[in-house]
């Protein structure tokens, strides 16, 4: 039997491996030249520049950090970076730590809180340890195919989470952060490790990773992560076709029989998984034939789904930031982009890892957060216009870092990463980077890999669950695998 894959992304990789490991005939084809869709990494007159890894879900413990080592994305040989603190926030003339060590995050929050700020911090950090072994990315199988005791079970494990989420998950980010007395905290947690439209519940959640040591940062980052991937995929006996774009897939009597590439080829299967971007997948795989009635109508409700993006500005230095906390955020006097107010600007260097340092330079990226208005600005924006405002933001976001947070003044721009860079690479709905966020208003969508009203296609996507990213991606790759499974064994 044979499948198909479109997508060289984390799930169509994760895909291929499984369905290797299951013993089917495997072909992936991707567009681009090279592999690993979002999970990527590409170098700079000379300087490699991280695009996805900012830490790693279930690095050394949990049935995920079982699927890492199974696709080689992980192995004993690969270290792991832990940070002591993973960011440090600048208001005015005050340094606060994001601490990973739960009883130095409580000391250095509880020197800026008033008797009022250290009964929330006290909840706070309190939920923290509670979900710390109880929020594992559920990756054994699909859910569909769980039985009445397995999901029992997993509730019951899931409890401390299910509670924090009922406490925290009503309540934004900007909103819990505005109970705070004390300015600083204030600021701190507005500019935290989420964006602050998500709930707070994900903040919890993110840092229980942290603190628990089971979120560290894979040495090399993504473009290496991934290549140890796709060795696996070809040791397994799969086949990778780079450069070599899906235009359609073929349907006849309700069941899908193959794809036909840009190149006018024809590849038939008797499986098809579409480990793209569901949008694209359903806009142009599937000539907007079908629809998913989850993504439909998340898609029409931009009060609570609205998607997310980043606008990164690279450049290098010759300082030496091996001491310098590796991510930083900036008070700074309001400016606009887009027609967006901003009063604070993101810096991640990596100076911290020195197989990242080339020839004594170091790569520092300007972050912020985007949403789909900016998005489509930039989408309708002609070719001039875009390298105008890609010029125009890259000496603005130099003008902030050198006069207002005195970071660093020997910046050499290396490249700018907008939301117009995820939609023409990988094809991202709106430039996202990952699905839906998850607010204090939403709720979760989940979508099950033969949701399609297609016989013979899986989805494997990181939309199929909030929030996305690499845990969702690789997670649903092997699900769709055994949702195939699933479906021979009953013949």
């Amino acid at each position: 039997m044979k499948i198909i894959i479109i997508g060289a992304g984390l799930a169509g990789l994760s895909a291929g491996i499984y369905a290797r490991k299951a013993g089917y005939d495997v072909e992936i084809f991707e567009k681009n030249t090279y592999a690993g869709g979002l999970c990527t990494g590409w170098v700079r007159k000379g300087s490699y520049i991280e695009g996805c890894l900012h830490w790693l879900t279930e690095s050394k413990k949990g049935k995920l950090f079982e699927i890492w080592n199974e696709i080689g994305a992980l192995n004993e040989s690969v270290k792991l970076y832990d940070c002591d603190s993973f960011y440090e926030v600048h208001y005015q003339d005050k340094t606060i730590n994001m601490y990973t060590d739960i009883n130095k995050l409580e000391n250095e929050l509880y020197r800026f809180a008033t008797d009022h700020d250290k009964k929330i911090i006290k909840k706070f950090l309190k939920s923290i340890v509670k979900v710390q072994d109880s929020t594992n990315v559920p990756a054994e199988k699909p859910f569909h195919l769980w039985s009445m005791m397995e999901g029992i079970k997993y509730a019951m494990k899931s409890m401390p989470a299910i509670k924090v989420m009922k406490s925290y998950g009503n309540i934004s980010i900007v909103d819990f952060a505005n109970q705070f007395e004390s300015e600083e905290l204030r600021f701190f947690f507005k500019n935290a490790l989420v964006p602050d439209c998500y709930n707070v519940s994900s903040n919890v959640v993110t840092l229980a990773g942290l603190v628990s040591k089971n979120s560290g940062i894979p040495e090399g980052g993504s473009k290496p992560f991934v290549d140890r991937i796709v060795q696996r995929y070809l040791d397994l006996g799969g086949q990778l076709h780079l450069n070599c774009e899906v235009n359609s897939i073929l349907i006849d009597n309700n069941e899908a029989k193959g794809i036909q590439c840009s190149d006018g080829t024809i590849h038939e299967g008797d499986y098809i998984v579409g480990a793209t971007d569901v949008h694209f997948l359903l806009d142009k795989l599937l000539n907007k034939q079908f629809e998913i009635k989850e993504i439909k109508n998340a898609d029409l409700d931009k009060q609570n789904y609205e998607t997310i993006s980043l606008i990164s500005v690279i450049y290098r230095t010759n300082k030496d930031l091996s001491n310098v906390v590796s991510s930083s955020f900036y008070h700074t006097k309001e400016y606009d982009v887009l027609g967006k107010k901003f009063s604070c600007v993101g810096i991640k260097h990596y100076g911290y890892e020195p197989t990242l340092i080339h020839e004594g330079k170091t790569v520092i990226q300007i972050n912020i957060i985007t949403n789909e208005n900016m998005a489509d600005q930039l989408i309708k924006m002609s070719q001039e216009e875009y390298q105008n405002f890609k010029s125009e933001i890259s000496k603005k976001f130099k003008d902030i870092v050198i006069n207002e947070c005195g970071y660093t003044d020997d910046l050499e721009e290396l490249d700018v990463v907008t939301p117009k860079t995820y939609i023409n690479y990988v094809n991202a709905y709106k430039g996202s980077f990952m699905s839906y966020p998850m607010t204090a208003t939403n709720k979760q969508v989940m979508i099950m890999n033969n949701a399609l009203p297609i016989k013979n296609i899986m989805l494997a996507s990181q939309w199929q669950m909030m929030p996305g990213g690499t845990p969702v991606a690789v997670v649903q790759g092997k699900f769709a695998i055994q949702s195939i499974q699933n479906l021979e064994s009953k013949k």
